[in-house]
């Protein structure tokens, strides 16, 4: 994830950006957190989309589920895991074939390595003292049954400083997906409110249309 992150600091570096509003769903969010943890004076503001804090504590119980989930899917039959995966990103038909379309893009080796990542990233004692300084848009859908996202959203807004916290109703685990008329309502308003661009974001809002990405 360290390097994903550094990989997405030399992609604004190489745009000729100063600084950045990092927006990241699920594994997304991981590489944001540890993109600001490393140069946070790059970071303007952040949006989490389903995703958990690297900061906070997590039960023995989480532990135990996050280490045993890696010998599981070693074990289960890929193409079945992709699917059920798939079903349970997010509610939407339409939105499960596209994350059916990504997951087999990525070989069993390649995503038992990130999902690997994923849990020796969350720690059960967190990294106390760690905060996120800048604004902070946290969102999940209503029906993100993922992991601990809906379970550890409330203590994470009450954690950060400066938060905006959303929850995205008729949405799962890709919420901005599930609902993206919602989510964009949501996004736009707080870039315009908590990080406005130079450009202004109240024209952007009154003359984007933002659509779910359907393709590769």
């Amino acid at each position: 994830i360290e390097d994903c992150a550094a990989d997405l600091l030399a992609i604004i570096d190489q745009i000729g950006a100063h600084q950045a509003v990092l927006v990241g769903q699920s594994f997304g969010g991981y590489v944001s957190q540890f993109a600001y943890r490393a140069q946070p004076d790059r970071v303007r503001a952040m949006v989490m989309i389903g995703s958990t804090s690297i900061a906070l504590p997590y039960t023995k119980w989480e532990m135990i589920g996050l280490r045993a989930s890696l010998p599981i899917s070693a074990l289960w039959p890929y193409g079945h895991y992709k699917r059920t995966i798939a079903r349970a990103t997010a509610l939407r038909p339409e939105v499960q074939e596209y994350a059916l379309h990504a997951a087999n893009q990525i070989p069993r080796r390649s995503f038992l390595a990130i999902w690997r990542a994923v849990t020796g990233t969350i720690r059960e004692k967190g990294r106390p003292g760690e905060k996120i300084s800048v604004p902070l848009l946290l969102t999940h859908g209503d029906q993100d049954s993922t992991g601990s996202v809906g379970k550890q959203a409330p203590a994470w807004a009450a954690y950060e400083p400066d938060v905006t916290y959303e929850i995205i109703p008729d949405a799962g685990h890709s919420a901005n997906q599930d609902n993206p008329e919602e989510f964009n309502r949501i996004l736009l308003r707080f870039l315009r409110e908590r990080a406005p661009a130079e450009t202004g974001v109240a024209e952007a809002e009154t003359t984007t249309e933002i659509k779910p990405n359907t393709e590769t």
